[in-house]
């Protein structure tokens, strides 16, 4: 029969959303390729909304809106990632690569929330073009991992 403390602690953490342990470089690189997708996934439609709010095929709140949900999305997968120990040396040198693009790409949707905010939408498609590269490298990622 499971420990009170136990429970407790099992149901704290899946209220707060922990990821589960990787304990070998396999599950530690399907968890990288699994945020890489939801990174990915956030910046393209942050790459799609850029050009309608250029356009002003969309109202400026709109763009806003759209654009923090992405950032809340992808954030959270950039934070599930990186609570997630490397059990091995391979899977810290993949952390150390993955990581850091998927927080680049986070912060440009995030940059991009900014500027739709001050309704600068010439900032908007700036920021959309530091995306690109990033989303591209985490998509070739998420393709080769899975």
């Amino acid at each position: 029969m499971p420990r009170p403390r136990s429970l407790l602690a099992l149901v704290i953490c899946a209220a707060v959303g922990c990821s589960g342990p990787a304990t070998t470089f396999e599950a530690y690189r399907s968890k990288s390729a699994d945020a890489a997708q939801e990174v990915v996934s956030q910046a393209r439609t942050a790459i799609l909304t850029a050009p309608l709010a250029g356009q002003d095929r969309l109202l400026s709140s709109a763009v806003a809106v759209q654009l923090e949900d992405a950032e809340k999305a992808a954030a959270k997968a950039v934070e599930s990632f990186a609570s997630v120990q490397p059990p091995d040396a391979r899977a810290d040198e993949l952390r150390a690569r993955i990581l850091p693009l998927l927080q680049r790409a986070s912060d440009a949707i995030t940059r991009m929330r900014f500027a739709a905010r001050r309704e600068d939408m010439a900032a908007v498609l700036h920021v959309r073009s530091s995306l690109i590269e990033p989303a591209d490298v985490l998509d070739r990622w998420a393709e080769l991992a899975a």
